[in-house]
């Protein structure tokens, strides 16, 4: 219920294509992307694998890049931006840049404080909507691995590692049970309200 349309599932899928992309072709492969047309439909009562991409690898010289050279560093903490550290304009006009061409794709950038203010309260809205929802607030809390031998089994959803919590927090949340629903939501809320937004 909480994403139907396996959106969220298919921004992961394209930045698992990209890292691939970008790792073929520092270990000294051509890479030939060819994306599988489609819409995104509502997942069907029996759902099969569908072809999302394909990559063609032909033999070539190897093209070392900064973005490849990261990827074992990335990770998602979710804990506060860091306010005092705004991107420079060069940075934003070339984030910009990135789609000037698309025809399929727009992208906003949000750089003033009444822009953002603007954004973080639709995210408030959008999370009150989301917790106030019984089957929505089950099926996000689904996602959340609290247990190591849950993180091995299923490979997906999110860990406390990256919860943004303070490590001691973290330390105790894995010793402890899982937190219901309710207060689950609540603390998304709170930390939406005064941290991400």
């Amino acid at each position: 219920m909480f994403d139907p349309y396996l959106r969220e599932m298919y921004f992961g899928l394209g930045c698992a294509v990209e890292n691939m992309m970008l790792t073929a072709a520092a270990q000294g492969y051509k890479v030939e992307l060819n994306l599988a047309p489609g819409v995104l439909t509502r997942i069907p009562e029996k759902p099969e694998p569908v072809l999302a991409a394909s990559l063609a690898l032909t033999f070539g010289a190897a093209q070392k890049s900064s973005l490849q050279k990261v990827i074992s560093q990335r990770h998602t903490n979710r804990a506060a931006y860091d306010m005092s550290r705004p991107l420079p304009q060069e940075t934003l006009g070339n984030l910009a840049n990135l789609a000037k061409d698309e025809t399929d794709l727009k992208l906003f950038l949000y750089s003033s404080d009444d822009e953002r203010k603007r954004v973080g309260d639709v995210l408030v809205e959008a999370t009150k909507t989301i917790i106030s929802d019984q089957q929505m607030e089950e099926d996000s809390q689904r996602w959340i691995r609290n247990r190591w031998p849950d993180v091995q089994t299923y490979r997906d959803g999110l860990t406390l590692d990256c919860l943004g919590l303070p490590r001691p927090m973290v330390a105790v949340a894995k010793i402890m049970p899982a937190m219901p629903a309710k207060a689950a939501g609540k603390y998304w809320l709170d930390q939406t309200r005064e941290v991400h937004a």
